[in-house]
């Protein structure tokens, strides 16, 4: 034999397709409820308040005429099938009640149309349908208890459990409104888990909302399970909004989780709005308003041990108390899929969004719209790879206004290889980061943190703001790439650099603004290990002392290139493009390449574009318009250890005292010197005009290489 949730209505008992009460509240027939109380009851035997039932497996009416039914609806231990219809009008004031312990026992109570359901008495619920080696199915109008350890609706079974309810109210302690669940019996697997409700309230302490259950055994892994609900408000002490949970077999398989919810409200500590867990299934969230105000209460929170998670929310998420995250995601060999709407957190330790992926390898991959959280310790957006895998986010507004709460924080760990000699893997890790705009106000928070020890970096952001000391705009650490391309940055505290990378191997910058206005605070810092370094900026500034323009710097065998529109700095020791190649292992410097528009200094020790290099690379400057006004502050230096070196250039002007205006020489260190060439419109300086020079380390290297000096006006003072 067949069963479905659907099921088959008794005869005169009309159905309200769909999700109950999305037009209409429960109506509460307009009399008192202590008025039905004091009315006399029909003259059924215990057991059978609404007649006999059948002999076998069938069904019993309950009509109005037996209102207020002051001992409930109770057919204690049934032998076999039956299902109880509570006809439009029937209110009964100590609940329904029907159990079997019969092997495929079908147990139904049917009044979805005008039946009111109460239940006053500690430890009795609204209504309670237990059939464990068979099912239940529970679709009524208006369920309350008002007892402690007193449910709202009650509902388990092996084959399957459904509840469908208009609305649900619990006052009592321990006393969730709905509790549904199958478990194993009998050498069967428990059956599908299904809740769907318009309206429900929970006020005690320990009160659930929702509890959805699909139950395991170390053979049988739990079923699917669904909850659709429209309104769900919690009131007390750990009392979670929806809770769905399928249990895992000793395998770690499991059935889906499906939760869909138009509104959830939580008001006490440690009671999260949705609580959904799976194992091997897909856990799956749709909602819409989230509104936890308890300490510890996550607005929605999914795991599973390998399944995917996704995590759909239309309206908006908000939480209020502290370690009370708006999204966590967490899973153990799954991926992550989380898209949002607007997330908000106003607590300590209380991210936004938080995903994070546990296991040997996982995808994640978030979309936001808008994020501000307000506490210390809260992240817009926080993803992590506790080993290897691959982070992707999208996301358009992020606002933090506590101290340590990066806009977003990416970090992934990466693994090693097995014994007996571990060693770091790299390559399996990658963050990629497309960010609309991201403002942080609290000190160390920085607008983006990418950590990928092992692996690469890409970021793509809009506009970024950071107002705290030790907020940089954007930071990146990787091992095989950093890359990085940014509209506009602006940091106003002190050691907060606008973008800075690190990377094991290439690095490439690309941005448009970038504006410091601290102390201590590059507008772009870049070192790359290997291939290449590229810097291509359109304007640069900064304002606090120890802050240099662009400080770019390669070793091993990396190249540097800085292409740049305007860089303008006005604190002392605050370089305005600094450009340098060091050798590392095997290998010496790379090629030095500026590529310059228009550069001021203004501090002193401050110069205009500073390049250099080692061994026999080249040095090549080619700049448009170069102003210093500080003391001992070069226009331009350019120098190599053994190989060429050109400048070409078409305006310096220094003011400072001893602030050369072209230096460029190579040789002096090691080996012998290269060429250098100079190439000059005009020179104004306040110290020397040009020094070019060429000669080798010692006289065993042989001579000098070429000076050819070009230029128009040159004017010294100094």
């Amino acid at each position: 034999m067949d069963f479905v949730a659907s099921g088959q209505q008794a005869a005169g008992s009309p159905r309200i397709e769909g999700k109950p009460g999305l037009t209409r509240k429960a109506l509460l027939l307009g009399t008192s409820l202590f008025v039905y109380a004091a009315a006399p009851s029909p003259a059924f035997a215990a057991g059978d308040q609404c007649g006999p039932p059948p002999a076998g497996p069938g069904t019993v009416h309950c009509t109005p005429a037996g209102n207020p039914y002051p001992t409930g609806i109770d057919y204690g231990f049934t032998p076999d099938d039956l299902t109880i219809v509570l006809d439009p009008g029937v209110v009964t004031v100590q609940g329904v009640q029907l159990v079997s312990t019969a092997p495929d026992a079908d147990l139904r109570v049917e009044g979805p149309v005008y039946t009111s359901i109460y239940a006053t008495l500690p430890g009795r619920a609204g209504v309670l349908v237990s059939s464990p080696n068979g099912s239940a199915y529970v679709n009524v109008d208006h369920a309350t208890s008002l007892g402690d350890n007193a449910m709202g609706i009650a509902a388990a079974a092996q084959k399957f459990t459904t509840v469908i309810a208009d609305t649900v109210l619990t006052s009592g302690q321990t006393s969730d409104g709905i509790n549904a669940s199958t478990s194993p019996a009998g050498g069967n697997a428990g059956g599908p888990v299904s809740v769907t409700v318009a309206d429900l309230t929970t006020i005690g302490d320990h009160s659930r909302g929702i509890v959805a259950t699909g139950n395991a055994s170390a053979g049988y892994a739990g079923a699917d399970v669904a909850v659709d609900a429209g309104h769900v408000s919690t009131y007390g002490y750990e009392a979670a909004g929806i809770v769905a949970r399928s249990g895992s077999d000793g395998g770690g398989t499991s059935g889906n989780v499906t939760v869909t919810a138009d509104r959830v409200f939580t008001a006490g500590d440690r009671s999260d709005g949705i609580d959904a867990m799976g194992g091997s299934g897909t856990v799956t969230v749709n909602s819409g308003d989230v509104i936890t105000h308890g300490y510890s209460s996550t607005g929605i929170k999914a795991y599973t041990s390998s399944g995917l998670i996704a995590i759909y929310g239309t309206g908006t998420v908000t939480t209020t108390g502290d370690h009370s995250a708006g999204i966590a995601a967490s899973s153990h060999g799954g991926p992550i899929a989380v898209t949002s709407a607007n997330v908000v957190t106003s607590g300590a330790y209380s991210d936004g969004i938080s995903s994070t992926l546990q296991g040997e390898f996982g995808v994640s991959v978030i979309h936001s719209g808008n994020v501000a959280t307000s506490g210390d310790h809260s992240r817009g957006i926080d993803a992590e790879a506790q080993k290897a895998g691959s982070i992707t986010v999208y996301s358009g507004s992020v606002t933090t206004s506590g101290a340590y709460s990066d806009g977003i924080h990416a970090y992934l760990a990466g693994r090693d290889t097995g014994p007996p000699d571990p060693r770091p893997i790299f390559g399996e890790t990658e963050a990629r980061i497309h960010s609309g705009s991201i403002q942080t106000s609290g000190a160390h928070s920085d607008g983006i943190y990418a950590g990928v020890a092992r692996g690469s970096a890409y970021i793509y952001s809009g506009s970024i703001v950071t107002s705290g000391d030790n907020s940089r705009g954007i930071y990146v650490k990787d091992h095989n790439i950093g890359v990085v391309t940014s509209d506009s940055v602006s940091t106003h505290g002190a050691n907060s650099n606008g973008i800075e990378v690190h990377s094991d191997g290439p690095a490439s910058v690309t941005s448009g603004s970038v504006a410091t206005s601290a102390n201590s605070s590059a507008g772009i810092r870049v070192d790359a290990a290997a291939s290449y370094l590229n810097v291509v900026s359109t304007s640069v500034t900064t304002s606090g002392t120890s802050s240099a323009g662009i400080d770019a710097r390669a070793s091993g065998n990396a190249s540097l290139s800085v292409h740049s529109g305007t860089v303008a700095t006005s604190g002392a020791n605050s370089t305005g493009i600094s450009a340098t190649a060091t050798p590392s292992g095997p290998y010496g410097g790379g090629d030095v390449t500026v590529v310059s528009g228009s550069v001021t200094t203004a501090g002193a020790n401050s110069t205009g574009i500073a390049a250099s290099t080692t061994g026999a690379a080249a040095v090549s400057v080619t700049s448009g318009s170069v102003k210093t006004s500080g003391n001992s502050a070069f226009a331009i230096s350019a120098v190599s250890s053994g190989g060429p070196v050109t400048v070409n250039s078409v305006s310096v002007v220094t003011t400072g005292p001893g602030s050369t205006g072209i230096l460029a020489t190579s040789g002096g260190s090691s080996g012998a010197g290269g060429n250098v060439t100079v190439n000059s419109d005009s020179v104004n300086s306040a110290g020397d005009g040009i020094v070019a020079s060429s000669a080798p380390a010692a006289a065993k290297y042989g001579t000098g290489g070429n000076v050819t000096v070009t230029s128009g006006a040159v004017t010294s003072v100094g």
